[in-house]
């Protein structure tokens, strides 16, 4: 399902370049030495056993020596050649891929015995080393369906390397009358995922990664005090023993909505913290913990925002980019956070194109990077990064297909 006048997606030449180099030198960005051009070498994904169709890039994780690549596949029709309202595929079923070089992957086997599992795309994925309870991979799938069309929501795990199992459980778990939002899993001491139901935010949590317990009715996630809460995305910080939460709340008396975060020691029991807001529309919608401590970002009026957690306390860094398209199909948001030695990558959409944007853990400032595509902003469109050392990986997928690269950070900047 796309969105009309989203458009082709635009591959990056001479013509970016320049336009690149045009930013850098008008004043859009600082005037300072620009972010060497990392070199790109696009991967190839086997096709997953299954149906033939256009394969879907969500997410990518890493550990223990291998990467995860999370996805689906969209397949021309159901067997019966019906398509939805939209006109999108109505067949789809979920795919993942797996590596240990992070350029040669090859599928994971998917058993998806439920009937929504067999048609979900997986739109999240984490992995844990060990071979302890804990240890393997769990991924977040969905489908929308039913009578009014909601996303119902399945998780899978299994150990590193596969297969995935999708994981039998209530509707009411993560859908149901009281549900809002599903988003990312993340793995720490005990995998949780974050969401919000209509009590305000909510984060599900798990020992072995496969059966998950929700926690709504906790006094500083949920709504309250005069905010109405929505979690995003969250980070283990293994040196401090902390669990990392953010997200955004709607103030009483405030149309834009404000940034929040909440941190907790074992996930049950949560703190919620107060984050410097900006004028106008205000979100913390990605969280990674660099070797100086937690860093999100967000939305922070008409410009993407950096916070950094010091102390015990959230303070606003920098802005960067521009959150304001005229015109544009979709609205502003952060795709995804990575970390590489001394530096942080972000790709962002400004409500028309996606981006790949970088500065230096020093909260140094912030430049676009030259990548193969910038796709353009849409419904089932995506360009999101992720990084494990010096190995970066960035996926892309459009109307056209979805894409994956790899690339060595360079070691010198500047």
């Amino acid at each position: 399902m796309t969105t009309p006048g989203a458009g082709p997606p635009r591959r990056c030449g001479p013509t970016a370049a320049a336009l690149l180099a045009l930013l850098l030198t008008t004043g859009c960005v600082p005037d300072e030495p620009q972010v060497p051009e990392p070199a790109w070498q696009e991967i190839g994904l086997p096709a997953p056993p299954g149906p033939p169709g256009r394969i879907a890039l969500r997410d990518a994780a890493f550990c223990d020596g291998r990467w995860y690549l999370a996805g689906g596949v969209f397949t021309t029709d159901d067997g019966d050649g019906a398509d939805d309202a939209l006109g999108a595929p109505v067949g789809a079923y979920p795919a993942a891929w797996t590596g240990t070089d992070g350029r040669k992957f090859e599928s994971v086997e998917i058993r998806a015995d439920t009937y929504w599992g067999g048609l979900a795309t997986l739109t999240s994925i984490a992995c844990a080393a060990g071979r302890g309870r804990g240890a393997g991979v769990v991924a977040v799938g969905a489908r929308s369906g039913g009578a009014h069309g909601n996303p119902r929501v399945t998780t899978f795990h299994g150990p590193a390397g596969g297969p995935l199992e999708d994981v039998r459980a209530a509707t009411t778990l993560f859908g149901g009358s009281e549900a809002l939002a599903v988003n990312g899993v993340t793995a720490g001491p005990e995998w949780l995922v974050t969401g919000a139901r209509t009590t305000g935010g909510a984060v599900w949590t798990s020992e072995g990664g496969a059966r998950f317990t929700p926690h709504d009715d906790d006094p500083a996630l949920a709504s309250g005090g005069g905010l109405d809460t929505m979690p995003a995305d969250a980070a283990y910080d293994a040196a401090a023993g902390t669990w990392h939460v953010v997200g955004s709340a709607h103030r009483d008396g405030r149309v834009a909505p404000v940034p929040v975060a909440w941190s907790s020691a074992d996930a049950g029991a949560w703190t919620r913290e107060d984050v410097p807001p900006p004028e106008g529309y205000g979100s913390l919608e990605r969280v990674v913990v660099t070797a100086r401590g937690p860093l999100a970002i967000g939305v922070a009026g008409d410009r993407f925002g950096v916070w950094r957690r010091e102390a015990g306390r959230w303070r606003a860094v920098t802005r960067f980019g521009d959150a304001s398209a005229r015109d544009a199909p979709g609205i502003a948001y952060v795709s995804g956070l990575a970390v590489v030695p001394g530096r942080v990558l972000a790709t962002v959409s400004d409500g028309a194109r996606f981006a790949l944007w970088s500065a230096p853990d020093d909260d140094g400032p912030w430049r676009p990077v030259v990548v193969p595509e910038t796709p353009g902003t849409g419904a089932d469109h995506l360009l999101t990064v992720a990084a494990r050392g010096s190995e970066v990986l960035l996926l892309s997928d459009d109307e056209s297909g979805a894409r994956a690269w790899t690339t060595t950070w360079p070691a010198a900047e500047g």
